[in-house]
């Protein structure tokens, strides 16, 4: 559910809108699915995985409702690109004033893995057609690891007492960024984001004119 602004029933602390997730309600019967799907990433020629798994039933003479969802996603990719840095002049005695110049120049290398994977179980029990109370937990963690290679350049010209260019100084360097070599980073600067989510609900029919939903 995507709201465009806040109304009086949510939280306060939002910039702009909201969007609240709906999880999946238990089936009237036994369900089982599962997906897989395939990838290839020419760029670093690496494949990639995706597969998603659910399971949803009602168990006690169909009072209890449960569905278990899990998911894995594993991405390989990267960029090859130049950055260049540059200036306009200032008017002194090298550089014309307005005209732009390269100042450096860079060639970056960006190798980038990142696996994402999530499970989710939604619990609902109706002790009769008056009440029902829900379960909601949800659980995500990302890893991102990134390497960047990079070769930059710098270059300057060199001038006589004539003020005409009779050559060029400048200097090079190498650059990456990594982390550290175990398991877990395999050489690579290694990002963890993890997102978990507990909710406990009900749904109550107190009269005639009368509920209760918290």
């Amino acid at each position: 559910q995507v709201n465009k602004t806040l109304t009086s029933d949510m939280d306060a602390d939002a910039i702009g809108g909201s969007v609240n997730l709906i999880l999946r309600a238990a089936p009237n019967k036994e369900r089982i699915s599962a997906t897989l799907a395939g990838g290839y990433s020419p760029i670093r020629e690496h494949g990639n995985y995706t597969s998603g798994f659910v399971y949803g039933n009602r168990f006690l003479n169909s009072k209890l409702g449960a569905v278990l969802s899990a998911s894995y996603n594993n991405n390989t990719f990267g960029s090859d690109n130049i950055e260049a840095e540059w200036a306009l002049g200032d008017g002194d005695e090298h550089y014309e004033f307005g005209n732009e110049f390269l100042q450096a120049a860079e060639i970056r290398k960006y190798d980038v893995q990142r696996v994402r994977s999530s499970v989710a179980l939604a619990l609902d029990y109706e002790f009769n057609q008056n009440n029902k109370l829900f379960f909601n937990a949800m659980y995500n963690q990302r890893n991102d690891r990134e390497n960047r290679f990079a070769v930059g350049y710098e270059v300057d010209p060199i001038y006589d007492d004539k003020n005409e260019i009779i050559g060029y100084e400048g200097n090079m360097f190498r650059q990456n960024k990594g982390g550290i070599g175990d398991n877990k980073n395999k050489n690579s600067r290694l990002e963890i984001q993890k997102v978990q989510n507990y909710s406990l609900a009900g749904e109550h029919l107190l009269g005639s004119s009368v509920d209760m939903d918290w």
